[in-house]
């Protein structure tokens, strides 16, 4: 394929291999809309496996004469070296094996599979620049968001915030204790109170209050009698008439003699 890639002269070949050429004017690449029209997304799946030495050349030689029609046509600026453009040539324009190619660019077909590889790989990676350029177009335009600095450090308002929760604290505790040892006003507090405001002095060191008596919590069985003298009966008697008559009794049944 040395004379038709000498007539062809694609834009993206060059000796130096890697780097091709490039020229003023150069062709629009394809859209993302041109790509899909060309190769479906299996056909995009099965270069990339190629790409990836997951899978072998003959998964992808049918999309190979499309890929040569579209480079040759300067559709797909992507560079390539004399070598690559050689293979893709023969085998997409001129349906040549790699055995063909073997004899007639002189070279061994490790060699050929190798330069074809790397040309997979440069097509699946323009391949995936379009249709990433097609989504971010459809995405919506971010916002910039104005950031402030903090006033304050992060340690300064971990230690503000600590010293607010330590008087909250101090204050419910204060409150409590307040109210724990508070005296109470009742009729012995206002008596001392009062003699010493007749007295026309004020009560001074210690003030003896007589000592609150505790509640006196009710036996089980007073407060049953109480709950039954509030209905109208005795407790004990009720449970005496439970227990079967309240008269003496003779044995052998009968009331006398």
């Amino acid at each position: 394929p040395s004379l038709p890639l000498a007539v062809l002269s694609p834009k993206y070949v060059a000796a130096g291999g890697a780097e091709g050429r490039t020229q003023e004017g150069e062709s629009v690449s394809l859209t993302a809309e041109e790509l899909e029209e060309n190769f479906s997304d299996y056909d995009i799946r099965r270069l990339e496996s190629y790409a990836d030495s997951i899978a072998d050349h003959h998964l992808v030689v049918d999309l190979v004469p499309a890929l040569a029609r579209l480079f040759f046509l300067d559709r797909l600026p992507v560079a390539l070296s004399f070598t690559q453009a050689a293979v893709l040539l023969g085998m997409g324009l001129q349906h040549r094996t790699i055995d063909a190619l073997e004899v007639e660019l002189k070279l061994e077909g490790r060699q050929l599979l190798a330069n074809f590889n790397k040309t997979i790989v440069r097509f699946v990676k323009h391949f995936r620049q379009i249709r990433e350029a097609a989504v971010a177009r459809d995405l919506p335009a971010q916002r910039k968001v104005a950031s402030a600095p903090l006033g304050d450090s992060l340690d300064e308002v971990l230690t503000a915030g600590g010293m607010e929760a330590k008087r909250a604290a101090n204050s419910v505790r204060e409150q409590k204790a307040q109210g724990e040892y508070e005296v109470p006003k009742d009729a012995a507090w206002e008596s001392v109170l009062s003699k010493h405001a007749a007295a026309g002095s004020t009560p001074k060191g210690t003030i003896s209050l007589p000592k609150r008596k505790a509640p006196v919590k009710e036996d089980k069985e007073e407060k049953e009698e109480k709950d039954d003298r509030g209905k109208g009966g005795s407790g004990k008697k009720q449970r005496k008439s439970e227990g079967g008559g309240g008269g003496k009794h003779t044995p052998g049944g009968g009331g006398g003699k």
